[in-house]
């Protein structure tokens, strides 16, 4: 053919100058227009929430978490140095333990909380430490939890009431309660006793043999509980002794004191030794250990004792009792009673 051809096919596969600079101006305004998109909708809040979900989530983090330090419920809550180094708040024995609460961090968690503001003592904060702690947010929740025994002896609150026609989230879980380790320790009649004093030793090492944190006996985090039973009544009690350190003190209470926990003795009745020496008029009594008595190194400023520690509590009395031997505080002698199931209720809105 010898005229022109109308049109041909390009096979070459380059683009043309005009596309790639149009493209190019797209790309450019629309990347500009996505940057300025985005701030324009920062501050603005999807008007349906979740509930349910953070209920979940806040009910995960109460009974599958230890918190962190996992062992919080030791530290001086009132002084802002230990508050500081509280990061989060959890009630479980440990992360392979879920479902199974500590019973002091469970009195730490609602000790004192449902009234605003910082009522001082060992108490939290509400709502500032659990929505930072718990939470994570600065979003405006509320919480109402409650934890109930199964027999219905105990119950506690934390948070307000919820307002009537609220929307809420609700999560119910079943937690068992680990209790106070205790034991009993039984004195001689005079008669064949030959020692005026009882020493219990505490071997830190043995203790903590036991993997299973349910059953096994911690006195860096525990309180611990010994009944002394058989006293040849009335009795005085000189002087009582811990890691071969004079107990000095007054103002012995069921609440410790902020800054130093202790080993203290009440009689029957539920009656104190403000001081010592100590009458005793009844047959028998009880040796109190607080938890924290023995800080773990972990914990910042007192801490010193360790799963390798041993400690010797020695009571001296004004009569002969014992045969003179150390009465070993371990699990053939020792006992933990069965946890107690609860129900743990979380509500938010």
């Amino acid at each position: 053919m010898k005229g022109k051809r109308s049109w041909f096919l390009n096979e070459e596969g380059q683009l043309s100058i005009d596309f790639i600079i149009g493209f190019t101006i797209f790309m450019v305004a629309f990347i500009i227009v996505a940057t300025m998109m985005s701030g324009i909708l920062i501050s603005l809040q999807s008007r349906t929430i979740d509930y349910d979900a953070v209920a979940y989530r806040t009910s995960v983090m109460l009974i599958e978490d230890p918190g962190e330090p996992w062992n919080w419920h030791l530290l001086n809550r009132p002084y802002q140095e230990d508050r500081d180094f509280l990061k989060r708040l959890g009630l479980s024995i440990s992360r392979l333990s879920p479902g199974l609460l500590q019973q002091q961090k469970v009195d730490a968690f609602f000790d004192n909380s449902s009234a605003p503001g910082f009522s001082g003592g060992w108490s939290l904060r509400y709502p500032e430490d659990y929505k930072y702690r718990l939470l994570y947010t600065d979003y405006p929740y509320s919480l109402n939890i409650t934890l109930r025994k199964i027999d219905k002896s105990t119950q506690l609150n934390l948070g307000p009431e919820l307002p009537l026609n609220q929307k809420f989230g609700y999560v119910r879980r079943v937690v068992k309660i680990k209790q106070t380790p205790n034991m009993t320790v039984n004195l001689l009649d005079p008669s064949v006793a030959s020692d005026p004093s009882l020493m219990i030793l505490m071997n830190f090492t043995k203790l903590y043999s036991r993997t299973s944190p349910l059953y096994r006996i911690e006195p860096m985090n525990e309180p611990i509980l010994i009944k002394v039973q058989n006293v040849p009544a009335p009795i005085t009690i000189e002087e009582l002794l811990y890691d071969r350190i004079v107990f000095e003190g007054s103002a012995y209470n069921n609440t410790p004191p902020v800054s130093y926990p202790t080993i203290w003795v009440s009689k029957d009745g539920g009656d104190i030794c403000t001081s010592f020496p100590c009458d005793i008029t009844s047959d028998f009594f009880y040796i109190h250990i607080d938890e924290g008595m023995f800080r773990p190194a972990s914990i910042p400023f007192e801490g010193r004792y360790n799963e390798d520690s041993q400690v010797i509590i020695k009571l001296y009395f004004n009569k002969i009792v014992t045969d003179g031997s150390f009465t070993d505080f371990g699990y053939t002698a020792a006992a933990i009673t069965a946890p107690e199931p609860a129900i743990l209720e979380v509500r938010v809105w």
